[in-house]
């Protein structure tokens, strides 16, 4: 199915594929930034390893994504990677709560930056994909 999508969804996507990317490099670079306390040794450079190559992954498949969608009008493959990108949020939310390293800042933050606009270009793009019928009067 061809359409127009609008360009708020490809810019968001963008931004949080620059953030993903951001966090992945400040997780190599600096890894006391995002994990208070942790000593830099041999032991835990490998996990953040692999920490940092999901947020690399995930902003190469997001910039992918929206040439795709550019390319094809297609909602598809920008459904499936801010699908990931909101169910990553709500997980990695979801640890930190549980861990008690979450304050309630910290929930309204993930709220405004992350989940508000995750479920919105959701549903948004969700219309795109199945567009209601119109009844034949």
């Amino acid at each position: 199915m061809k359409g127009n999508i609008s360009i708020w969804v490809y810019i968001y996507t963008i931004l949080h594929a620059i953030f993903s990317f951001g966090m992945g490099l400040l997780a190599l670079i600096d890894p006391t930034f995002q994990f208070t306390g942790l000593l830099q040794t041999a032991a835990v450079m490998h996990p953040i390893g692999l920490y940092a190559n999901r947020g690399f992954a995930l902003a190469i498949a997001a910039i992918a994504a929206v040439i795709y969608g550019l390319r094809t009008r297609r909602p598809s493959q920008l459904t499936s990677i801010l699908l990931i990108f909101f169910l990553i949020d709500l997980f990695d939310f979801i640890q930190l709560w549980i861990q008690k390293d979450a304050s309630w800042l910290m929930g309204g933050t993930y709220t405004i930056l992350f989940w508000v606009p995750e479920i919105i270009a959701l549903i948004y793009l969700n219309r795109r994909l199945h567009p209601r019928k119109r009844m034949k009067a």
